[in-house]
């Protein structure tokens, strides 16, 4: 990670990514005591299908923030007809709502909101 904070180049640079000026690098660092270098450390991964509730296990641990994809601009893929009928039921329940209570509202916005809403 020092390699990142000092680099000349972008990340996909031969002298970032070369394994040999790499360990060089980390041994100049463990000698010179720059130490932090080593809490930059970090990964992505995308983690697809869990229930809402390990997610917001996950997200409460210091260690592990997320990116959660918005019900607002993501159409629900339900894996059951029950669920699909639901679905579709809390979209039209919410857009009259919503359109109610917010007569000047967008409508792209009314179907933003109903589609988020309906997905939670």
């Amino acid at each position: 990670m020092a390699g990142i904070c000092l680099m000349p180049d972008d990340y996909l640079s031969q002298g970032i990514q070369n394994e040999a000026s790499s360990l060089k690098r980390a041994e100049g660092t463990v000698n010179s005591g720059h130490h932090s270098v080593y809490d930059h450390a970090h990964m992505t991964l995308t983690i697809e299908g869990i229930p809402k509730i390990l997610a917001m296990l996950l997200n409460s641990t210091e260690d592990y923030v997320t990116s959660e994809k918005s019900a607002r601009y993501t159409v629900l893929k339900p894996e059951t007809e029950a669920e699909l009928v639901l679905y579709e039921k809390w979209i039209v329940k919410f857009t009259d709502l919503i359109s109610k209570t917010y007569p000047n509202i967008d409508p792209k916005m009314v179907n933003k909101l109903a589609l988020e809403k309906a997905s939670g």
